[in-house]
């Protein structure tokens, strides 16, 4: 059974019209006067339409206020368990930086395993290698404080998706020393 989307669906109002139904409604005007203003529109899929913005504004603004207050608690959990001393917010920043599409990928153990495993056969990573960025370089210091073992600079790499040798060959890194 195949549904028509009639002109006053949701998936038919344009950008403008929905401009201008939220702009006329600020403004006071009636269902009536409004639906008169925009061309083919009626009162009542107006009405519905504006109710429909309003809810899901409302779900958005709920959503960002309950992230708001629990934001905290949450990522200071995720920093304790990175490895050294990561304050909440930069783990926050990490995860934003990684990207939605990459956080799923990087958390199968599968990901990690192939990481190890490319590493212990000298090959590089499939995936495409970048150099740290200032911001990154100061962070990854600022965590062990500019005395990196080979171990946790490995490791850090690693998690980064670049090899050691990726990462000290960029010259941000070249005071770095590793085992």
């Amino acid at each position: 059974m195949t549904t028509q989307v009639g002109r006053d669906s949701p998936e038919n109002w344009t950008p403008d019209e929905i401009h201008a139904l939220m702009e006329m409604r600020g403004r006071g005007l009636s269902w009536r006067d409004l639906a008169g203003q925009i061309p083919g529109r009626a009162e009542k899929p107006c009405r519905r339409r504006y109710a429909r913005l309003l809810a899901d504004e409302a779900i958005r603004s709920k959503l960002a206020e309950s992230y708001n207050c629990h934001r905290e608690k949450v990522w200071s959990e995720i920093a304790a368990q990175m490895p050294g001393s990561v304050a909440w917010v930069e783990a926050e920043q990490n995860h934003w930086r990684i990207g939605k599409a990459e956080v799923p990928k990087r958390a199968r153990d599968e990901f990690i395993a192939d990481l190890q495993q490319q590493q212990q056969q000298g090959s590089k990573s499939k995936r495409p290698q970048r150099y740290w960025s200032g911001r990154e370089e100061a962070l990854l210091s600022r965590i062990e404080g500019l005395q990196w073992s080979g171990t946790i600079f490995r490791d850090v790499c690693l998690e980064a998706g670049r090899t050691p040798d990726d990462a000290m060959d960029g010259g941000q890194s070249a005071r770095t020393s590793y085992a």
